[in-house]
């Protein structure tokens, strides 16, 4: 019910509810599985957690393309760490609800700036 409760939720019918908690304890579950790992990051229930797969498909703006990409090249000599952790630094701010417009690509790219101006003058 504390779910319920922070993210508004309404059900019109008990079989509604019903189904909707069978989607969250099954999102719960993969939650709580993929935190006991040692992934690097936690996972966290958000408005989507009572959503079935189609239904969060829907809201996708991702639309596949046939370009050609680049591969990445590696200079001989630069060593790179296994890991940075660039929350730990500064450089991530909070995650953002897009809600359903589409605009994926324009929060990350805003991320990736931020980011990248944090890194450059140590200001986010």
């Amino acid at each position: 019910m504390s779910y319920v409760a922070a993210h508004g939720k309404s059900y019109a019918t008990i079989e509604e509810f019903e189904f909707r908690m069978a989607r969250f304890a099954e999102k719960d579950l993969l939650v709580a599985a993929h935190n006991l790992a040692d992934s690097g990051f936690k996972l966290a229930h958000n408005k989507y957690s009572d959503w079935t797969h189609a239904e969060y498909k829907r809201i996708l703006g991702y639309k596949e393309t046939t370009l050609p990409t680049a591969s990445a090249v590696h200079q001989a000599g630069n060593a790179t760490p296994n890991a940075v952790d660039w929350e730990a630094l500064g450089a991530v701010t909070p995650v953002k609800d897009q809600g359903q417009c589409g605009s994926c690509w324009a929060f990350s790219s805003t991320g990736a700036l931020e980011g990248k101006y944090q890194i450059a003058n140590n200001d986010l």
